[in-house]
């Protein structure tokens, strides 16, 4: 950019005011080499907002890629780390409530059951 802004105040600081396009008896004034270098300069600086808005959008892209990556990495080492242990302790839950009914059901059924010495 800085180089652009150089060779721009050098191609205008050089322009002859006798060459083939420039109209006879015209000269650059201070005022319009200022102009000229201004408005270069705001060339410039638009220019350099765009890429900087570009920068700023691939940046934003590449950290929301990286964090679902992170994120769904972690989550499935968290999934991986506590799973195991959850279905096993679902399954010893399961087996001692099915104990636990199977001895009720048959408590129940030999306390109801009529004995054959007590009726006979």
């Amino acid at each position: 950019m800085a180089a652009l802004l150089v060779a721009a105040i050098e191609a205008i600081a050089f322009i002859p005011s006798y060459g083939p396009l420039s109209p006879a008896g015209a000269s650059l004034r201070s005022a319009d080499f200022v102009t000229i270098i201004l408005t270069a300069v705001a060339v410039m600086l638009a220019a350099l907002a765009i890429i900087l808005a570009l920068a700023g959008v691939v940046g934003y892209a590449q950290i929301k890629s990286e964090a679902v990556k992170s994120a769904t990495e972690n989550a499935v080492k968290r999934v991986d780390e506590i799973l195991p242990r959850q279905v096993q302790m679902a399954v010893e839950q399961m087996r001692d409530q099915s104990s636990i009914d199977g001895e009720a059901i048959a408590n129940a059924s030999n306390d109801h059951a009529p004995s054959s010495a007590g009726e006979a």
